[in-house]
């Protein structure tokens, strides 16, 4: 409800995801990210409708992802970290089969190497250190905030409580 006019509990976020991105991120943002969707979407069109190499798990995943943006005009569950974690699913297998990589080699698998290193750290950090604590921050969270019931995660404003 950063950008909301009026305090609303049941839909505190916004129902169309263009709406959305354009609150948080502003228009110039926003543009460019429908230009990269459509751009994306019209290239894996391209190779469905061009390449010997096309099966019918290409047009399945082209489907998948052009009905999520039909649904994401229309229903906030873009907003859902279970949503937007199988979006990022579909969308990685899109870019996989449809891109032309060439495989990596010398200074990028250094690279990645490196970037993979702080990541676990991340990962393991998180497993060992914060996931225990979840419950007792959240029944700390009720007791500071008042509140008996526990509410849903736009109330408190972040995850987890």
């Amino acid at each position: 409800m950063h950008f909301s006019a009026e305090w609303n509990h049941i839909a505190a976020h916004p129902h169309q995801m263009v709406l959305q991105w354009a609150a948080e991120w502003g228009i110039p943002a926003t543009l460019i990210g429908v230009f990269l969707v459509i751009l994306g979407m019209w290239r894996g069109f391209q190779y469905i409708r061009t390449s010997t190499s096309a099966t019918e798990l290409d047009v399945a995943i082209w489907m998948s992802l052009c009905s999520a943006l039909v649904l994401a005009q229309v229903d906030g569950v873009f907003v859902m970290p279970f949503t937007e974690g199988w979006l990022a699913i579909v969308a990685g297998m899109a870019l996989a089969r449809w891109s032309n990589s060439q495989p990596l080699y010398g200074a990028h698998v250094f690279i990645l190497k490196m970037i993979a290193i702080p990541a676990a750290l991340v990962v393991c950090y998180l497993l060992f250190v914060e996931a225990p604590q979840v419950y007792q921050k959240q029944i700390r969270f009720f007791e500071v905030e008042k509140i008996g019931s526990p509410p849903r995660f736009w109330d408190q404003g972040w995850i987890p409580m």
